[in-house]
């Protein structure tokens, strides 16, 4: 049984962890930041996220430039314009094939490809110099503060403006807006980059259904599987080696039982030596759960 394993839990707090739990020297902004690094790549402001995913989702690419043109919806108030994801938006397959129909006849200097309501993808021969935030980094929070920088950011600011007017009168929102829904009225592009080389990891297996995780993972070989519904599962599934598990505990009643379901019999499985070591790592902090004193242990064991 593998001795090592590593849990990825979205928004884990350090409260949450056990009082004997040692902080870890890991610095990262953001689970997809902290995905890249576990995969051995060093950090980096830009993450070539986009490349990953297209070349796991559509096809391999070697020298081409991709970026992510994500659908979502500008609140605007009076002074700022807060982003809203397709997560909220509730984008359907259609609507998503109509829009990107649209935007492909309206110009011919690029493609959009989706393969997934939520995921657009921008594929060119041409470098794309553009640096902006992750998705994740800025959902809900005001774009006017932390617009795309770099030498084309410009020219992706004039094409965004341009598709929020064609989007403007698409039939799509004005079912929409018939409706009440909220519109599909821009796209954040971010992501840009080359695929990356291949770096090296430790992890034999991967549990997760994270898309960047996935991404990254399989470009290495790893074998990628669902992860399990609780740590006793996870336990019975471990291969040989180390393991790295995404669970996606985002829901208040799911982490109300994540003491219950995975924490305490993680605990147990450290103090029985079935593991090694267990790390955690939450929104922006890592911590590692301590195997107990040869006493701790057995006081387990009576």
């Amino acid at each position: 049984m593998s001795k090592h394993l590593s849990l990825i839990v979205p928004l884990l707090k350090y409260s949450d962890a056990p009082q004997a739990a040692r902080s870890l020297a890991i610095n990262y902004q953001g689970l997809d930041e902290c995905i890249w690094q576990l995969l051995g790549h060093a950090p980096t402001a830009q993450l070539p996220l986009a490349a990953l995913g297209y070349q796991t989702e559509i096809q391999s690419i070697e020298h081409d430039w991709v970026m992510r043109a994500d659908p979502v919806h500008l609140r605007l108030d009076r002074q700022a314009a807060y982003l809203l994801d397709a997560a909220f938006i509730g984008i359907q397959a259609h609507e998503t094939e109509a829009l990107i129909a649209s935007i492909n006849q309206y110009q011919d200097d690029f493609i959009i490809e989706a393969t997934h309501p939520e995921r657009w993808y921008i594929r060119q021969s041409q470098a794309i110099d553009l640096h902006s935030l992750r998705l994740e980094q800025i959902r809900g929070a005001n774009v006017s503060t932390a617009m795309p920088t770099g030498k084309d950011a410009l020219h992706w600011q004039q094409i965004g403006n341009e598709i929020q007017m064609l989007f403007f009168d698409h039939p799509v929102n004005q079912t929409r807006r018939e409706r009440g829904q909220a519109e599909i009225n821009s796209l954040w592009f971010w992501g840009a980059g080359q695929l990356p080389a291949p770096a090296s990891s430790p992890w034999q297996k991967v549990f997760s259904q994270q898309f960047s995780l996935n991404a990254i993972a399989k470009q290495q070989g790893i074998d990628c599987q669902n992860p399990p519904k609780n740590a006793q599962a996870l336990l019975k599934a471990l291969p040989e080696g180390d393991s790295l598990v995404y669970l996606d505990l985002c829901a208040d009643e799911q982490l109300d039982t994540w003491q219950q379901d995975w924490l305490t019999p993680l605990e147990r499985a450290l103090a029985q030596g079935q593991l090694e070591q267990v790390h955690l790592y939450a929104e922006e902090k890592a911590f590692s759960l301590e195997k107990p004193s040869w006493w701790q242990r057995l006081k387990a064991a009576l």
